[in-house]
């Protein structure tokens, strides 16, 4: 359970390389240490310490008033390990394990820490350690068995020493967040994840991958589908005086067959993603078979969203390339199952709507926009 583990966060250095002190930088609608709180609070974690040490005088208070409890560390000045050791070292009996996450690694998303916690099931004297594409980020969830042997690594060692050492158990979990690899440790990393933090509604290409990855492992098909709708979605799209959002686009054209071989598989795939925390991405993935509205007459607007790029990119995709020639395939649909032709009919005439208002918009046809 979530109200048995805890949360430390590492807010003592310097931030000589930034040139600012990054606990306090600018961070979506906060700051950077507020918005780490608010990333554990939101999934269930009360226990929040924050490890302080330079300017701690003018930190705590934001501490405070976020919900947190600032905890200062006195020999901050020796190194990273003496503030670890001093988040671990307050925490009570009733704490089984807790996150462990530097201030300048804002950028992860809710669902990550939700998967960590999952993995803890079954798990418990074990470090959970993220990983994406390979590679171990943060935060790692550490059991406090492991609470002794932190609290006595000496001054020449590290956290590292303790998670290569025999009899240390470590489970890492695949997750679809390259947030947990960036941290803002200079300028160019803290323009890095502001960037990320802006866009982290939507997941990036390879995060995209990453899932694909994980809920279509092989269905090579599918996923060159996908890849395939997502560069025709991608290309109409910038060929359009709209303003539409093409990180939007991208990944719900990327996820929108996640669930292909499931019945109904379009509002299968939009609760999975929901799931995940891309709202947006869910409802374009939700409409990617049919299009809200009584009839097609209720598309015929001049106005066209991601939705209807989506939904037109996947019908002049054939598996894996481009085949404008719909028509005939709408019309195998209604041979394969007469008993849905009104419904097939339905969304032919939605993708004709479509059609026409990308080539008035666009003012050339399909098949010269995608070439």
């Amino acid at each position: 359970m979530a109200s048995s583990l805890a949360a430390v966060i590492l807010a003592a250095g310097f931030s000589s390389r930034m040139g600012a002190f990054k606990p306090l930088l600018p961070f979506g609608d906060s700051t950077v240490i507020e918005e780490v709180v608010r990333l554990f609070s939101k999934c269930g974690i009360r226990t929040i310490r924050v490890i302080t040490g330079h300017n701690h005088h003018i930190l705590e208070d934001v501490i405070r008033r976020c919900g947190a409890i600032p905890v200062f560390n006195p020999d901050y000045e020796t190194g990273m390990l003496s503030s670890i050791q001093a988040g671990f070292r307050c925490m009570d009996a009733n704490t089984d394990g807790a996150f462990l996450l530097p201030v300048d690694i804002p950028a992860i998303r809710q669902f990550t820490l939700q998967m960590l916690m999952d993995e803890r099931k079954g798990h418990e004297d074990h470090i959970i350690m993220p990983c994406f594409q390979g590679f171990t980020g943060h935060p790692p969830l550490i059991p406090m068995t492991l609470k002794d042997q932190i609290l006595a690594l000496g001054p020449d060692q590290s956290l590292r020493d303790l998670f290569e050492s025999d009899g240390v158990r470590i489970k890492t979990v695949d997750t679809f967040d390259r947030g947990i690899l960036m941290d803002a440790d200079d300028p160019d990393g803290y323009e890095r994840i502001r960037k990320k933090k802006l866009g982290i509604s939507f997941p990036e290409r390879d995060e995209c991958e990453e899932i694909l990855n994980r809920f279509l492992s092989g269905k090579d098909h599918i996923k060159a589908h996908a890849r395939q709708v997502a560069t025709a979605a991608e290309t109409i799209a910038a060929a359009l005086p709209c303003i539409l959002d093409p990180r939007l686009i991208v990944s719900a054209a990327l996820l929108h067959d996640i669930c292909r071989d499931q019945p109904q598989h379009a509002q299968k795939g939009a609760k999975l993603v929901r799931q995940f925390g891309f709202d947006r991405v869910a409802d374009v993935i939700s409409h990617h078979m049919d299009m809200p509205g009584s009839s097609p007459l209720d598309h015929s607007s001049e106005h066209l969203t991601e939705k209807e790029i989506v939904y037109f990119a996947d019908k002049v995709c054939k598996q894996d390339r481009i085949d404008l020639n719909y028509h005939d395939r709408f019309a195998e649909k209604i041979t394969q199952y007469p008993h849905k032709e009104h419904q097939i009919t339905r969304r032919y005439e939605i993708a004709r709507h479509i059609q026409t208002r990308i080539e008035t918009l666009a003012g050339q046809p399909v098949d010269q926009i995608l070439g």
